[in-house]
């Protein structure tokens, strides 16, 4: 069924499930139904999920492999093996860039700063610039309903930001900016 279902061979995916029972991510019953174990839901969405399937991916990995000449030369191993750019190569493949931003937002954890953090009582205006897809300003504007942001990073992150997941009262107060850091930041 499960091979079906994600279209795999169903052979090679029940050694790999086998596989990963022996390194605690699953157990398998008598059956031969498998369960997600604790290590197992760090992989589940709204986890490490995007985290890991981000590392695995070939245009993480493989510029590894030239990391001496890039030692060597200071050319970029990235740039060699793909001829662009690393944001521009993101903004190119929009599967690898959604999944990159969904991986770059699961490591931030503000949940903390949110609630414990108290500087924000004189200011009604917060600009995150670099800010991914905004889950750092949208926690802050949910709490902070006296609050606007501004949040400013790359055409090709902040274009895949869906409003309509949204509180309506957070999304009127977020304005947001598609742009490079490294070029310009406008000041209206």
């Amino acid at each position: 069924e499960l091979s079906k279902l994600t279209d795999t061979h169903a052979p090679t995916l029940e050694h790999l499930l086998r596989a990963l029972v022996h390194v605690n991510v699953f157990t398998v019953d008598e059956d031969g139904y498998y369960y997600t174990t604790s290590l197992g839901k760090l992989l589940e969405m709204n986890s490490l999920r995007s985290t890991v399937l981000t590392w695995a991916e070939p245009y993480q990995y493989q510029p590894w492999g030239s990391l001496l000449n890039s030692i060597k030369t200071g050319n970029s191993s990235f740039e060699n093996l793909y001829g662009m750019d690393f944001y521009q190569y993101l903004g190119q493949n929009p599967n690898i860039n959604s999944m990159f931003n969904e991986c770059m937002a699961s490591g931030t954890r503000h949940e903390q700063f949110v609630e414990i953090y108290d500087g924000f009582s004189n200011v009604n205006c917060v600009v995150d610039i670099g800010g991914g897809i905004g889950r750092l300003l949208i926690s802050l504007l949910t709490k902070h309903k006296y609050l606007r942001g501004i949040l400013y990073d790359l055409p090709q992150v902040v274009n895949t930001i869906n409003l309509q997941h949204l509180d309506k009262s957070v999304a009127d107060r977020l304005t947001i900016i598609g742009g490079d850091i490294y070029s310009n930041i406008p000041i209206d």
